[in-house]
């Protein structure tokens, strides 16, 4: 029986986001990406980053029903190595995310984590980077929708100068 595979990577910084796809056979199933949120002034670590895409993709694969051996694959060292519990999670900010991840994965019958390279981990990249150009998206309409709203009169007409 094959594992069905899940890649999982997460990036951390002003705009955060994550991304996974889930494979079986070598053909894709799923894909999901999205933007962590958080306050302005809050910066997300791509360690946190990562643990989100790899809630996100327990997640997914439990609402999914995905059964049977799973595999979740990833390229955080640190993330990989919590999981396995060959390292200890002690930072305060992860331990709960790291808690969350386990709370999850324990539901699954057989499920292991896998360490790959980043350059392997490219569908999983391309969905963060999605996520991104969403988000930066949605962010330019909303400005612009704002402009739109400042030009309105009170009697609903626009008035634009110009």
């Amino acid at each position: 029986m094959e594992k069905t595979r899940v890649f999982f990577d997460g990036h951390g910084g002003t705009i955060s986001t994550y991304g996974w796809v889930i494979q079986k056979d070598k053909g894709i199933y799923f894909r999901g990406c999205g933007e962590i949120p958080h306050k302005k002034e809050e910066l997300i670590t791509n360690n946190v980053a990562e643990y989100m895409a790899l809630i996100s993709a327990l997640e997914a694969a439990k609402k999914f029903g995905l059964c049977g051996p799973l595999e979740f694959i990833g390229d955080s060292k640190l993330i990989i190595l919590q999981m396995t519990k060959e390292y200890t999670t002690r930072s305060k900010r992860l331990k709960p995310l790291y808690q969350q991840a386990a709370e999850l994965a324990s539901q699954f019958k057989e499920i292991h984590f896998r360490r790959i390279f980043e350059f392997q981990n490219k569908e999983a990249h391309a969905m963060c980077l999605e996520a991104e150009q969403q988000s930066k998206a949605q962010k330019r309409l909303f400005n612009l929708k704002s402009l739109i709203s400042w030009g309105s009169s009170a009697t609903g007409h626009r008035s634009f100068a110009g």
